[in-house]
């Protein structure tokens, strides 16, 4: 199991809790981002020319820019990072307690072809 600190060392992010998290800083710092107009719940009063040529009052909502974090990508780059050995595999045994030790029985002697 790779340790968190390696991946917090690797791509140089900050803590992270879950797993969405942790992507969606991964593609905000590889820069797998897109930029997507998001409507607020404001309404604006606009100004607009008819067809008559005369000015009316519209109203639309007001829309803001959000960075979406694309996590398909950012997933494929950390697969990718660890199939090219970027990233490190290494696993700790289990530890052993000594009340779930088994006993290895000696073998008897093996038999003979004739």
């Amino acid at each position: 199991m790779i340790d968190k600190v390696e991946f917090l060392r690797h791509y140089r992010i900050a803590d992270f809790k879950d797993m969405d998290e942790f992507l969606d800083q991964v593609a905000k710092k590889k820069g797998l981002v897109e930029r997507v107009r998001v409507p607020i719940d404001e309404n604006v009063a606009l100004l607009v020319k008819n067809k008559a040529g005369k000015m009316v009052k519209r109203s639309e909502k007001k829309l803001e820019y959000h960075d979406v974090p694309d996590r398909d990508n950012a997933a494929r780059r950390v697969i990718r990072d660890f199939l090219n050995n970027r990233l490190s595999y290494s696993a700790k045994p289990p530890q052993v307690e000594k009340k779930d030790k088994v006993q290895i029985k000696k073998k008897s002697k093996p038999i003979q072809k004739k």
